[in-house]
């Protein structure tokens, strides 16, 4: 791929679940297969070989040569989303602040509507780490509605001291928009949704929509 053509770059990759996963034939991911785990000869090679440790070591080898690729392919404006596990969130941003600098944030993304049982507090959102190649990049500003939690409020534009704020409503209350916050809730794919095509760790297609 030629360098500074991609606008936007977002990837998952394997997050060291220790399983290997295989698809059934009646799945839509029929033929599906791969290892999410991490050992020292898989996807690393050559003289780095001896040099590697431990697992974490062969997964950011493994992830970081695929970094500069995606460092080398956007544009000038260009950014790129990475989806990540909790506990390699740290590993991967030390990593991607070597590879990227320029601006970087973290966000939290969360299933919704799925249940675990609680031997501690329940892990219900993964990382997306926000990169871009340079300093000046796209980025266009959402907002997200947010409920007043005052019940006299109604709606109409009020006014501050440093400003006003227009208030609407709807079903659930009474909001205004506001920029949207770093901690996205995303609807948890279930064994029936029609997007489910079988593959272990897919993500729920919302959340391409909203990175897009």
């Amino acid at each position: 791929m030629n360098s500074g053509t991609v606008h936007l770059v977002a990837t998952d990759p394997p997050d060291n679940k220790g399983r290997d996963f295989h698809e059934t034939p009646d799945s839509m991911a029929a033929g599906a297969d791969f290892q999410n785990r991490w050992s020292r000869a898989v996807g690393v090679e050559g003289q780095w070989i001896d040099q590697i440790q431990d697992d974490m070591a062969a997964f950011l080898c493994f992830v970081g040569v695929r970094l500069i690729e995606m460092r080398r392919v956007p544009r000038d404006n260009g950014s790129l989303y990475l989806h990540c596990d909790p506990t390699a969130s740290h590993d991967l941003q030390a990593l991607l602040d070597s590879v990227f600098g320029g601006i970087s944030s973290t966000k939290a993304c969360g299933p919704t509507g799925k249940v675990e049982r609680a031997a501690a507090y329940l892990r219900r959102s993964m990382v997306l780490l926000f990169y871009t190649r340079e300093r000046s990049y796209t980025f266009n500003v959402q907002n997200e509605r947010a409920y007043a939690k005052r019940s006299g409020r109604r709606p109409g534009r009020i006014n501050y001291g440093a400003g006003s704020a227009k208030f609407f409503q709807d079903e659930h209350g009474v909001y205004n928009l506001v920029n949207t916050r770093d901690v996205w809730e995303v609807s948890y794919i279930n064994s029936r949704a029609a997007e489910r095509t079988g593959y272990p760790t897919q993500k729920p297609l919302a959340l391409d929509e909203r990175i897009i």
